[in-house]
């Protein structure tokens, strides 16, 4: 890091209600076009290109819906890995770049026994998930697509960081929801706007293409019905629990609203983030949602009955519950999971025959105590390479239907089908596996109760709209199943709807019908304990 820092936590745009109002009647009489920019599919997050400086130079920045910052990397950061890709020269090239400074009130003597100000860029911190970044503070000419604003205290350099990250990584747009007024204020008064606040973007919307480019829409028509966010700092939703499978009326035994305690908003709270990789949510939930996936797909039902005999047989085995969720990626199966593991397989004919004799899975009441079926779920789909060619898992798995609301109290649900909720990946030791795309993630507020954040998989079967709201209007969302409307592509500023896009992926099998992860999941850790 370079100069003398003043650190903040939070730096928040300030604008008074006058000019929120007239704001508002400008947009509303002379209502911008309808644009956009294509999303770079990474599979683990989306980037966009943005252009920064004059003349511009141009960044494949992550679309984050979960932060509010626009964020390059600079050129003077030391430890930023080269396989992060390109980095900011505007501080020397770019005639429209100007850097935040501050004066500490501190004076020291030169060579000559003046007397001087001393003064430095004014910097902040910001956590994420993965890490910590050290930013310093300026402005200059963005561009995002054909929408573009200069960006007055808005532009931050990363001059330093924390954080865990495989490249491509050059920065990040951050499309985070509108502050609240509380929050807005500075320790300098300096105000750092996000790009939409800064270019008067109103509504926009999000939605990924599998294996092609996704759609980042800029000022999109206004949704007929829109959930009001919950909670104060996050693009947040009234969680209210899953249901596996097809019956609607039997949930998952979790964020159940009728439970809710006296004081709470929500029982539960749901984020969704397209800067997240995968859906995370408590540990306890996660074993409950496995049980269920298990028990509600026939070959999951065939394979731990099978399973609980040999464990029988083979009391040395011994399965810890989440045993494979709870383990990081880069490390191996141990060799009692791997022992059973090759049981698996060996049992896999004996699992089909059985789930031939129950369409529809054992009875119930007929799981006895044992390994636990979440354990089971995990183990069958790491070892899929042995059945899973030529197989649909959208036509033997069940689908997970969320639950959820607005503040306003209008609700919808936002269902997944298996081959978005599940992921292949390469294991350590060379094997091509799948993995269910959850991962555990503690994360409880006081007003919000358990937070699940809903990463990339929600973007692939919705095109999720966002309105920033005005004045007094609330920020809202609003999601369109790609069944109703394909997510299409940005085709020189414009948003050509193509179904294709859809039905080509629809009719894979196998590996080939499953998004195929080649980096480790961008994870998100909330700073916020009292709301979303």
């Amino acid at each position: 890091m370079q100069g003398t820092f003043f650190f903040i936590t939070l730096l928040i745009p300030l604008y008074q209600g006058a000019f929120l109002k007239r704001q508002k009647r400008e947009l509303l009489a002379n209502p911008p076009e309808e644009t956009c920019s294509p999303l770079k599919n990474h599979v683990s997050f989306s980037s966009v290109k943005v252009s920064i400086g004059t003349p511009p130079q141009a960044f494949q920045l992550v679309a984050d819906t979960g932060s509010n910052d626009l964020i390059v990397v600079d050129c003077t950061c030391r430890d930023c890995p080269r396989d992060w890709g390109s980095c900011f020269t505007g501080p020397k090239r770019s005639t429209s770049f100007d850097m935040t400074v501050y004066k500490n009130g501190n004076t020291s003597r030169t060579a000559n026994f003046a007397r001087k100000e001393q003064q430095g860029p004014l910097a902040m911190v910001i956590s994420f998930g993965s890490g910590q970044v050290a930013a310093e503070i300026a402005s200059d000419e963005v561009r995002v697509g054909s929408t573009h604003s200069y960006m007055k205290n808005g532009l931050l350099l990363l001059v330093d960081h924390s954080l865990n990250l495989p490249g491509p990584f050059e920065g990040i747009l951050g499309l985070g929801r509108p502050q609240p007024k509380e929050e807005m204020t500075s320790a300098r008064g300096v105000a750092v706007p996000g790009f939409f606040e800064a270019a008067r973007v109103q509504r926009f919307s999000m939605c990924f293409n599998r294996m092609e480019d996704g759609v980042l829409g800029v000022h999109t028509p206004q949704q007929p019905t829109m959930l009001k966010s919950v909670g104060k700092v996050h693009w947040g939703l009234d969680f209210r629990g899953i249901t596996v499978g097809k019956n609607l009326a039997i949930k998952a035994a979790f964020c159940d609203a009728s439970q809710k305690p006296a004081g709470m908003e929500t029982v539960c709270g749901l984020i969704p983030d397209s800067g997240t990789t995968l859906i995370t949510g408590p540990t306890s939930m996660l074993i409950t949602l496995f049980e269920e996936i298990c028990q509600n797909w026939p070959r999951c039902r065939a394979a731990h009955e099978e399973l609980k005999k040999e464990v029988k047989e083979m009391p040395e085995m011994r399965l810890e519950g989440l045993s494979l969720l709870g383990r990081p990626k880069s490390e191996a199966a141990p060799d009692e999971i791997i022992r059973i593991m090759n049981k698996i397989r060996d049992i896999m004919e004996k699992a089909d025959k059985a789930s031939a004799a129950y369409p529809t899975g054992p009875p119930r009441e007929q799981v006895s105590s044992g390994p636990m079926m979440s354990d089971t779920l995990q183990l069958l789909l790491e070892s899929c390479a042995s059945w899973i060619e030529g197989v649909d898992l959208n036509d033997e798995m069940p689908k997970l239907t969320f639950h959820v609301a607005g503040a306003n109290g209008v609700e919808t649900d936002l269902v997944l089908p298996p081959r978005t909720y599940v992921l292949s990946e390469q294991s350590v030791d060379g094997r091509k596996v799948c993995i269910p795309a959850f991962s555990p993630n503690e994360m409880k507020t006081t007003l919000n109760g358990d937070v699940w954040i809903m990463g990339t998989p929600l973007f692939y079967e919705y095109t999720a709209h966002y309105d920033r709201g005005l004045g007094n209007q609330e920020a809202s969302m609003a999601f369109t199943p790609n069944a109703d409307e394909a997510c299409g592509q940005c085709k020189d500023d414009v948003i050509v709807k193509k179904s294709s896009l859809i039905t080509s992926s629809a009719r894979r099998t196998g590996f080939e019908g499953l998004q195929f992860l080649t980096q480790k999941p961008v994870m998100r850790n909330l700073t916020n304990l009292e709301s979303i």
